[in-house]
């Protein structure tokens, strides 16, 4: 059979519990083309690990939040912690390489993390002020929580989102962009913190 998949359409993704995926789960994806960055690209329209999109801004439930990622490290994470919380500090000279992008480990060679350049397209072109922003963008993105470098403890969630781009600032921070109540913008934090995953493809 021919596979006519193509963007906008639903993609139905077996996880397995694993080296990237921290539990066995069937996530059905929604996808949207936009050109948010500056070019058409496609997007998932939910975190990656999420079961279902987030039903609002401030969307607290494990279902929407989906699982976290430390900079350049395909493990996942899910709240509780699991797998076991082992990596504290990060310190490598490194953009997230492609044998450990999740995105294209679980959904596929397509796709892959936003650079800091189509994080700071899609939060200019978006006008994105705040979570409401981000959240009312054909995007959805909502205020998942993170999980803090320390002891992988969850932050944040309901108030707070942060999603990783695969580019780093420094041997020990990476940018990401984050999105709150009252504003949206690029900044850095460690490596070693868990963020949200949104994946696009070409």
């Amino acid at each position: 059979t021919v596979n006519t998949w193509s963007c906008g359409d639903n993609l139905i993704v077996t996880h397995t519990i694993g080296d990237v995926a921290p539990e066995t789960k069937t996530v059905t994806y929604g996808t949207v083309l936009t050109d948010l960055t500056g070019s058409d690209k496609c997007w998932i329209t939910q975190n990656l690990g999420a079961s279902r999109q987030a039903s609002s801004a401030t969307d607290k439930s494990e279902d929407a939040a989906g699982w976290y990622w430390q900079f350049n490290r395909k493990q996942g994470y899910k709240v509780g912690t699991s797998p076991a919380w082992t990596i504290t500090s990060i310190n490598e000279s490194s953009a997230w390489t492609a044998e450990n992008d999740p995105c294209a480990i679980l959904l596929g060679t397509d796709w892959r993390i936003p650079t800091k350049t189509e994080w700071e397209a899609a939060d200019a072109n978006g006008g994105w002020n705040n979570y409401n922003d981000t959240y009312s963008s054909v995007l959805k993105l909502h205020a998942a929580g993170y999980l803090h470098a320390s002891d992988g403890s969850l932050w944040g969630r309901g108030s707070d989102g942060r999603c990783w781009s695969s580019t780093q600032i420094s041997n020990t921070d990476g940018w990401r962009l984050g999105f709150y109540s009252s504003y949206s913008n690029m900044n850095s934090n460690s490596k070693a913190f868990g963020f949200s995953l949104r994946c696009l493809r070409d």
